[in-house]
């Protein structure tokens, strides 16, 4: 395990970078102020395979795609109070709150 600590901007472009996304993501995921976010990065793989929120609300996992984006985005974990959402649901939810 490892925990990174950071701001902002910082921690926005390290998720971007462990999902495999390019400069384009930049921004476009939202790190809440003492937000902490959940990684699972395998040892030698390219990058990371899934994550989710831990802080200020633990979400569900959100699998990161093989190759590129669905939709042009990569869809932001939804809260569990939110789960019942079907995905199609969920995603719209996300595609919204990011300004998409």
């Amino acid at each position: 395990r490892t925990l990174v600590t950071g701001h902002n901007g910082i921690n926005q472009a390290m998720l971007c970078a462990a999902a495999g996304l390019d400069e384009n993501f930049f921004r476009k995921l939202e790190f809440a102020n003492c937000g902490v976010a959940e990684v699972i990065w395998n040892p030698g793989e390219a990058r990371a395979r899934r994550w989710r929120w831990l802080y200020p609300a633990k979400s569900v996992w959100v699998e990161v795609p093989e190759e590129g984006t669905a939709g042009g985005i990569m869809p932001a974990p939804i809260m569990q109070s939110e789960a019942d959402a079907t995905p199609d649901e969920a995603r719209e939810a996300c595609a919204e709150e990011q300004g998409l």
